[in-house]
């Protein structure tokens, strides 16, 4: 597995921006303080087995921790996402890791399609919902959920963060965070603004311990008229070790990259890749717990 991330700070010019499109407030002395007291109970507690600390994967390497208190470790790893500024992609190794996104969902169409082709080629994905489309859809949030895949917020109705100021920024994250955590019954951690645009509201996404997840593949399968074809070939052009691949379930008609993703897949599988959720990508936990 991967351990390490290449970290950027982004600012994203207003052109630049396409449709791409946490914790709770309590600061990270708070978790560490909570991890503490969890401890202390945990150490008169059985044992928890390997099945119920880990979530999906095949071995142990490729297993998502999600239960129990956060290890110094993992602790350590918070921290340092807490200063910096927007994750772009994985590891460049030779282990050949990628994640799949996708964002705008759930749709109730094309949400279940995508669900469907990701099952039958046995591949994990990150997942960045609407707020609004939770409150709307939240069965197939708990269907992503069942099947291994991770949950990260992408605003509640998808506006320009910067444009609306830091406050109302704020808040709209905020508001989709508590509708996707009734939705999970756990704190997220990842997030998505919506076009990557963070610039001016960094320092204000990221009060809540949220790790900015943007990509370094752009399928651009948002766009009206892009093929399948041509969404594949995004992909085979651009695809690096530790690339995250962005893609939508939402938000439009996404024929096409329901059309493209087994191709895609089968692609990157046949040139050696392995699929990886975010957290897996990041070695992070996608959820707190309580």
């Amino acid at each position: 597995m991967v351990k390490w991330i290449r970290v950027g700070i982004t600012l994203l010019l207003a052109s630049f921006f396409v449709t791409a499109c946490g914790f709770n407030q309590s600061s990270f002395e708070d978790i560490e303080a909570k991890n503490m007291e969890e401890k202390k109970q945990a150490s008169s507690q059985p044992e928890i087995s390997k099945q119920q600390q880990y979530a999906s994967g095949k071995s142990e390497k490729e297993k998502t921790k999600e239960t129990g208190p956060l290890t110094s470790k993992e602790l350590s790893h918070l921290k340092k996402y807490e200063k910096d500024d927007v994750v772009f992609n994985g590891k460049r190794d030779s282990e050949k890791w990628v994640a799949l996104t996708f964002d705008d969902g759930p749709h109730p169409e094309y949400t279940e399609k995508i669900l469907d082709i990701l099952q039958k080629e046995k591949v994990k994905a990150t997942f960045f919902l609407i707020g609004q489309n939770v409150k709307s859809y939240p069965k197939l949030v708990q269907k992503e959920l069942d099947e291994g895949h991770v949950i990260g917020n992408h605003s509640w109705d998808h506006p320009f963060l910067p444009g609306l100021g830091k406050e109302a920024a704020t808040a709209n994250i905020e508001k989709a965070k508590k509708e996707i955590e009734k939705a999970v019954k756990k704190q997220v951690t990842l997030l998505r603004p919506p076009y990557g645009a963070v610039e001016g509201i960094k320092k204000e996404l990221k009060k809540s311990g949220s790790v900015i997840v943007n990509w370094d593949v752009d399928t651009n399968d948002w766009r009206e008229g892009r093929t399948s074809e041509q969404i594949f070939e995004a992909v085979k052009k651009h695809v690096q070790p530790g690339s995250i691949i962005l893609q939508h379930d939402g938000g439009g008609n996404r024929s096409a990259t329901i059309q493209a993703l087994p191709k895609i897949i089968r692609y990157l599988k046949e040139q050696g890749y392995q699929f990886a959720t975010i957290d897996q990508l990041l070695e992070m936990r996608p959820y707190i717990e309580g």
